[in-house]
């Protein structure tokens, strides 16, 4: 039986792309049902956006986004500015055509009971299970968990969607937030992690998310600069295919909040045009408007 399931995920089950080259080519042949994929950040480095670009990325696939912190409006309001990073002309409507596989929900807490709920919602839905199950974000989920105190309840969590992923055969995401005591700008370690509990023992894939520019703020009389820096860092903590200490290079945008490997240098530079009018004090309408003003078009969308 053990055979016959390694030919199928070998053959019949294609692994997870995330999108972004310079990630993919660490954990080639990509993620597998039953993986559990945990990037850390510190506050305020993106998780949330993080997790956005990668269902953007990943729109071909089945997939379920369950944001505890957010609306699933707030959700809905990047993935609406994703799309118009490559048409900033597409109408709003047009987002459920784009995204024809993902469904986003929002909810305070998740049960092992609420979880098969949603997953057997999904497949009623969409006549399939979801592919990847993203949870926004660890800490709110392990706050539901049993346990005496919050380094007990996050080992739990992390044992739970991992128990969870291998039962629906679905890849599960869930960010963790690190301590305050955290080095800010500069790449994360296993050491850093909030009451990380059993998430190093756990995870299959461990991400460090960090923006170096942090590291490069100088707090003087008037406080810390407010200036926004394109970079974007993710390291390979863990991996079961190898690459540990591997760093990806990134570009995201305070605007358009897209994120794109740094060798996407037409995208890139996109990204830093964005940031510098950000800088400059344009709000994210005002730059949209121009974009549209322009009749700027970046990758065309191919719109069923």
């Amino acid at each position: 039986e053990a055979a016959t399931a390694w030919r199928k995920d070998r053959h019949d089950t294609p692994g997870l792309k995330l999108g972004f080259p310079s990630i993919d080519s660490l954990i080639t042949p990509g993620l597998k049902p039953g993986n559990l994929v945990i990037p850390l950040a510190k506050t305020g480095t993106g998780k949330t956006i993080f997790l956005a670009n990668l269902a953007w990325n990943m729109r071909d696939r089945h997939g379920l986004v369950c944001t505890l912190e957010n609306t699933k409006e707030e959700f809905t309001e990047i993935l609406m500015r994703l799309m118009r990073f490559d048409d900033p002309t597409t109408p709003s409507h047009a987002l459920g055509t784009v995204l024809p596989h993902l469904a986003v929900v929002d909810e305070n807490r998740l049960s092992t009971d609420d979880f098969a709920h949603l997953i057997a919602e999904y497949k009623d839905h969409y006549g399939v299970k979801p592919e990847y199950v993203m949870i926004d974000y660890l800490g709110y989920y392990a706050r539901g968990m049993r346990g005496n105190g919050l380094y007990e309840k996050t080992t739990n969590a992390v044992m739970q969607l991992k128990a969870e992923g291998k039962s629906h055969g679905t890849v599960v995401i869930a960010p963790a937030q690190v301590n305050r005591g955290a080095n800010e700008g500069k790449a994360l370690d296993l050491d850093d992690a909030r009451d990380s509990g059993a998430i190093e023992e756990t995870a299959d894939f461990l991400f460090s998310l960090y923006r170096p520019a942090r590291a490069l703020v100088q707090t003087g009389n008037n406080g810390p600069s407010a200036m926004v820096d394109s970079e974007m860092m993710l390291q390979m903590l863990k991996s079961r295919r190898g690459g540990a200490g591997r760093i990806a290079a990134l570009r995201a945008s305070a605007a358009s909040l897209r994120i794109v490997d740094k060798s996407d240098t037409r995208a890139a530079h996109r990204i830093d045009q964005e940031n510098e009018q950000i800088n400059r004090g344009e709000s994210y309408l005002n730059i949209l408007a121009g974009q549209r003003s322009l009749g700027f078009q970046g990758r065309q969308l191919q719109l069923a």
